[in-house]
């Protein structure tokens, strides 16, 4: 007995399904690519972020041990830092131009050997209190290709304690900066973004007076 075989074809509204299903799926894929590539500068950012922080705060943390003298100048009532957060939103986007329009021309000074940060006050006026503001960059030597740039603003605040009096704990804070000085540092990224539209992270590290 004689067995046929029947070959079936795909018609064309089945290759049209296929090709969709295809197409919805390549889509969806290609779509997440973006959001990939977000989360992964968003990290990236966050890590540099934490370094430049701790390599700051350890500098001035460095400094303000070394003795009674270098930490008054850093935190005394006519010191460095500023009590409390610095005025910084109006002027601040005028200093990031400047500071990448000078990062693509010229060669900004460092504050400290070894540390990617540079000063304010090279590319804007300075704050009343002192040179608060810093930029911090990561990658090429240039602004064209940068992997991570921020504005870093730093002031000092009061530390509260607790003392025994009569027996009883009561809180104190160091207003004087005799013992104790908060050091809090922002940082905002990225540069060429207007600063209030900035991602910005808050640190803060508490130093000890040298005896």
């Amino acid at each position: 007995m004689n067995k046929f075989h029947h070959t079936h074809y795909f018609n064309m509204i089945e290759v049209a399904l296929a090709m969709a299903v295809i197409a919805f799926g390549m889509i969806s894929i290609m779509a997440l690519f973006p959001v990939g590539l977000t989360a992964s500068r968003n990290a990236v950012a966050e890590n540099y972020s934490a370094d430049a922080a701790d390599q700051f705060m350890s500098y001035i943390q460095g400094r303000a041990n070394a003795d009674r003298a270098n930490f008054d100048a850093l935190f005394g009532s006519s010191g460095f830092l500023s009590d409390g957060p610095p005025d910084v939103a109006a002027n601040m986007d005028t200093w990031s131009n400047a500071f990448l329009e000078h990062l693509r021309t010229g060669s900004p000074t460092q504050m400290a050997r070894g540390l990617d940060i540079f000063e304010c006050s090279s590319y804007g006026p300075v704050l009343p209190a002192g040179k608060q503001v810093f930029f911090i960059t990561q990658g090429a030597d240039n602004a064209a290709g940068l992997d991570f740039s921020a504005a870093l603003v730093v002031w000092k605040s009061a530390v509260s304690t607790k003392v025994l009096v009569n027996g009883s704990p009561l809180e104190e804070s160091d207003n004087t900066f005799s013992h104790y000085a908060g050091l809090n540092v922002e940082i905002s990224w990225p540069l060429e973004r207007p600063y209030a539209e900035r991602e910005k992270r808050y640190y803060y590290l508490e130093i000890k007076r040298p005896e």
